[in-house]
């Protein structure tokens, strides 16, 4: 039987170190094998979008941002521009509210396979949009990759502006941009989601949105998912990758949420 996720923990480190390393090769063989061959569907599988519960798992993450501990141990974003031959910059409507836009390399040939990329607390800077890249050319252009803007345009460049950024995002207005975004990638679509940090957290909730149409999800850091009854309607493996040394998301928090998670399969 599938087992829906596997956290890593890396020993020594703090949680934004492991956010700020950006490492890919895991990430593709998750994505490979559970999107281009496909995994176990769970009975649970649900047609409408996973509501959250009064105090979310994201909420509980972006209140770290009144922790002056928590924003002073962020490491300043290097100073990059990124040139693409591919990438795009695209702009839809979101599910009834203001329009939302989104970085995108557009997959060679006729594909089904997507890959949503969630930024971190900079928001969509040019870091972000070179990861994007990378993760379509590691996978030899056989998937669309689109990179989520979830601060609607806003990319921070100091702690400050990070944290009210990150403590702007309304879950109305982040689950409208994921929906949309979705349903832009049509009905027969297979999802996988990535993201760092605060995007980790998003990442998660990406594939629960999703629903059916998620393959695979690879967190790097990112508040786990408390609500077991929300937990049961995930149809998509998880990679989490996470510090021994952490303040905030405790190794304890992710053996809860591996725990949570797998003891699930015997009802799935």
């Amino acid at each position: 039987m599938l087992k829906k996720v596997l956290t890593v923990t890396l020993p020594g480190l703090s949680n934004l170190l492991v956010g700020s390393i950006f490492m890919v090769v895991s990430n593709f063989l998750l994505f490979t094998t559970a999107i281009f061959i496909g995994v176990p569907m769970s009975a649970q599988a649900q047609s409408t979008q996973t509501q959250p519960s009064c105090c979310s798992s994201t909420t509980q993450f972006a209140a770290l941002a009144t922790k002056s501990d928590f924003r002073n141990a962020h490491q300043m974003p290097k100073e990059y521009t990124h040139v693409s031959a591919a990438g795009t910059s695209e702009t839809i409507p979101a599910l009834g509210q203001d329009n939302t836009s989104f970085y995108k390399i557009q997959a060679t040939g006729n594909s089904n396979a997507f890959i949503s990329v969630f930024h971190e607390w900079w928001g969509l800077n040019d870091n972000i949009k070179k990861e994007a890249d990378r993760i379509y050319s590691a996978l030899d252009g056989k998937a669309t990759v689109i990179s989520v803007d979830l601060y609607d345009g806003v990319v921070a460049t100091d702690p400050t502006q990070a944290g009210k950024a990150m403590q702007g995002v309304t879950e109305k207005r982040a689950r409208a941009v994921i929906g949309s975004i979705i349903d832009y990638c049509g009905p027969n679509a297979k999802i996988g989601t990535i993201g760092w940090c605060m995007g980790g957290g998003w990442s998660l909730q990406a594939s629960l949105i999703a629903h059916s149409k998620a393959r695979a999800c690879v967190m790097y850091y990112g508040m786990p998912e408390t609500d077991v009854d929300i937990l049961k309607t995930l149809n998509a493996p998880v990679l989490g990758i996470f510090a021994s040394q952490d303040a905030w998301i405790t190794p304890e928090v992710v053996k809860t949420f591996e725990r949570d998670v797998n003891s699930l399969q015997s009802i799935l």
